[in-house]
């Protein structure tokens, strides 16, 4: 596959190319019957195989740096300026966990906005709609809930590195998402497309304000995208998307286990291209996880907020294990909070009730921003597309 793959990057557009080659002589119609019944069975046919692991456990690596070229940056991986970071990623119904910390010092950037770094350390529990985020750059984290949904997680190999927050960008949902919804978003099949004996799929999407994205699927291996190009609103690519392994689980079932995600900063890919290499060391989609694989330990102390109270803040200790049925009675002992520190506040009186509202809020606004960042990370990926009616 990496070897096919290098002769549709080798122009710097990749299928791109072909698919827009092939358009000419097999592109239906927009919305029209023909076109509409053979993206929902690309849809279909992904979700399908995306629903088919319904639990598994993995262990990943992932490389952040530079490279030369995109080819480049698809078959090695970045080359220069890199950062490493280790992952795990335990799935078993709606329960998840999910860590990644970084191989070495955490580096740490002052921006405008606060704080970042290239691989913050993450420590993610979910049960169904409630779930925790930890930030080990930001000191704390949310307890997400039906009335502040999360917006997921990012840095997976389905979402092959990028930032597609809980799958919402695959082939699966845009299509979904899209196809039927929003008449300024254009669509355009451009079939089966045969190349070095293989036989791929490809659509095109344009959001109506300017950017478009050409995804390409292998249809034998679940329809999984072997590559995804991103055009921006000036109508250059600025972003290209890679799945060059896949391991065959049972029941023809297929995992991304190395996926690329390169980000062109310049006119052109030559020494401006960023690379995210992400590569499954471990995968065992044939066995549900004990229940023992979703406790967490935290190995500092740290804030956590509900996302919506301003005095729901509470401080929880190094060294804490939390287990993901214990979401709800920690989400609890965060309303109970508040609604202790508004019953102090009233008993306190006008000025000293304010003195600790001020301050209350003070450490809550930190837990906020840490919301709010997860929520602006999901925008940017659908900043691409069309504004929703």
């Amino acid at each position: 596959m990496r070897a096919i793959i290098a002769v549709l990057v080798a122009s710097g557009l990749g299928p791109t190319v072909w698919a827009s080659a092939a358009a000419k002589k097999n592109a239906s119609a927009f919305r029209d019957q023909r076109t509409v019944a053979a993206l929902k069975e690309l849809a279909e046919g992904y979700l399908k195989n995306r629903e088919s692991f319904p639990f598994f456990s993995c262990t990943f690596m992932v490389a952040d740096g530079r490279a030369k070229s995109v080819k480049e940056g698809m078959l090695h991986g970045p080359t220069s300026d890199i950062a490493r970071a280790e992952g795990v990623w335990i799935v078993s119904g709606e329960k998840v966990r999910y860590e990644s910390r970084i191989i070495g010092n955490v580096e740490i950037k002052k921006t405008g906005d606060g704080f970042t770094a290239r691989f913050p350390p993450i420590w993610y529990l979910a049960k169904g709609p409630l779930s925790v985020k930890i930030d080990q750059v930001l000191g704390g984290g949310g307890i997400s809930s039906e009335r502040a949904p999360s917006s997921g997680i990012t840095m997976t190999p389905w979402d092959m590195g990028g930032l597609w927050a809980d799958r919402s960008s695959n082939p699966g949902d845009l299509i979904a998402t899209f196809l039927d919804k929003y008449e300024n978003v254009r669509f355009t099949y451009h079939g089966a497309i045969p190349h070095e004996g293989e036989i791929f799929e490809s659509f095109e999407v344009d959001f109506g304000n300017g950017s478009r994205e050409v995804h390409v699927l292998d249809p034998k291996r679940g329809y999984l995208p072997v590559e995804v190009t991103y055009f921006n609103k000036q109508g250059r690519v600025d972003t290209k998307a890679f799945i060059t392994d896949i391991q065959r689980c049972s029941g023809d079932r297929w995992f991304p286990t190395r996926c690329v995600w390169i980000t062109i900063l310049g006119p052109d890919d030559l020494g401006n291209c960023t690379v995210r290499d992400l590569r499954v060391t471990s995968l065992d989609a044939e066995h549900p996880p004990p229940e023992s694989a979703f406790v967490t330990e935290i190995p500092f102390s740290f804030w956590l907020h509900d996302c919506i109270h301003p005095l729901s803040t509470i401080r929880v200790p190094a060294g804490t294990k939390l287990h993901v049925d214990e979401l709800e009675s920690l989400l609890e002992t965060a309303q109970r909070k508040a609604a202790q520190r508004e019953a102090e506040r009233e008993a306190a009186g006008p000025e000293e009730g304010s003195r600790t509202v001020r301050w209350a809020m003070l450490a809550a606004n930190v837990l906020i921003v840490l919301c709010l960042i997860g929520v602006m990370l999901f925008r940017r990926v659908r900043a691409r597309r069309a504004e929703t009616p």
